[in-house]
């Protein structure tokens, strides 16, 4: 006993319909995010990088952010600019995003996500947010306070 082509339709529209709906969820970093039902069923892990410096001349910094099968290029972001990008997490490939970070003489590299850290059993984040500032890149997870610091390297 199969499913009818009519019942398959009803369904797939079920399902659109559903996606088209705003569910609203607090987030650590910003009053409410929009995700859809669609979201819901098949979670992405996001990730935000933000130029939170002052709005002097020197202080646009260079992102450039990759994974094994991703680049995501290159982008100069000026104060108050931020990159932010979803993929789906995967428990059977590992899906680390290298992320370059540079300022003026200084440079630094880090995982702007990394499973074993991120998600799984620890689920520090599904919406990571590094804040990049004269001082640090600041990591926020699901905690209301920083929880990871990487100071600029002296010159």
């Amino acid at each position: 006993m199969g499913i009818s082509n009519t019942t398959m339709i009803l369904l797939a529209s079920f399902v659109v319909a559903l996606s088209q709906i705003p569910i609203h969820l607090a987030d650590t970093h910003q009053a409410y995010k929009e995700e859809s039902f669609v979201d819901m069923i098949d979670p992405k892990i996001g990730v935000k990088i933000q130029n939170i410096m002052g709005n002097g001349s020197g202080e646009q910094i260079s992102v450039h952010c990759k994974s094994e099968k991703d680049d995501l290029g290159t982008h100069i972001l000026r104060p108050k600019e931020s990159i932010q990008w979803r993929f789906p997490p995967s428990k059977f490939l590992y899906t680390p995003f290298n992320c370059n970070v540079t300022w003026g003489q200084h440079s630094v590299s880090f995982d702007a996500y990394d499973f074993w850290r991120d998600s799984d059993n620890t689920n520090r984040c599904m919406q990571c947010v590094w804040s990049v500032s004269k001082d640090s890149i600041v990591g926020e997870g699901l905690w209301p306070y920083p929880d990871l610091i990487i100071k600029w390297p002296k010159n």
